[in-house]
């Protein structure tokens, strides 16, 4: 009897148990990222040289592409840059990832500007003077809202110095 009793409770933890995974992964192919994966195509590269505008031409050319951008995201990895936000002392320089963007790149992947503006070949400032965030970012650069971060400088590594001009919602970029 003692060993019916012990199989059976053997059974029961292995099905609870086969039912959590079940749920899990269920959650972690069914949970909205905020960035959009679906029909995205990402291309290296690198080695290419000055011929990427070109080749990001033809493809914004072709009728079947919705939106085509030249960016450094990637699911595998992101750099990560010293940078000294507003209101940071000297000593107080951070870390955070960076990805290096066009003003198409939110569009291409579906990800929601929650304050400010985007990019714009309006403004050729924006290439080297204008930086977009996250809302965790906002937060960990300690400003209270995204509103309040429009306008705010932040120095990086590279001697670049420029204001936020926009605040993106957040999205999942590793795990």
């Amino acid at each position: 009897k003692g060993l019916v009793v012990f199989q059976f409770s053997i059974a029961i933890v292995l099905i609870a148990f086969t039912t959590l995974v079940l749920q899990q992964l269920n959650f972690i192919q069914n949970r909205n990222i905020g960035i959009n994966r679906e029909q995205v195509v990402s291309i290296d590269l690198k080695g290419i040289g000055g011929k990427a505008g070109a080749l990001l031409n033809t493809i914004k050319a072709n009728p079947k592409v919705k939106h085509a951008s030249m960016n450094s995201f990637s699911f595998k990895g992101i750099a990560n840059i010293t940078v000294l936000p507003e209101g940071f002392a000297q000593t107080e320089l951070t870390g955070c990832p960076v990805i290096s963007v066009d003003e198409e790149f939110f569009n291409t992947m579906g990800i929601t500007l929650v304050e400010g503006r985007n990019f714009s070949k309006a403004f050729p400032t924006d290439v080297n003077e204008a930086f977009i965030v996250n809302e965790t970012a906002v937060k960990e650069f300690r400003w209270k809202t995204p509103k309040q971060a429009i306008g705010k400088k932040v120095d990086w590594a590279y001697g670049k110095s420029g204001k936020i001009i926009g605040v993106v919602k957040d999205f999942n970029f590793s795990s």
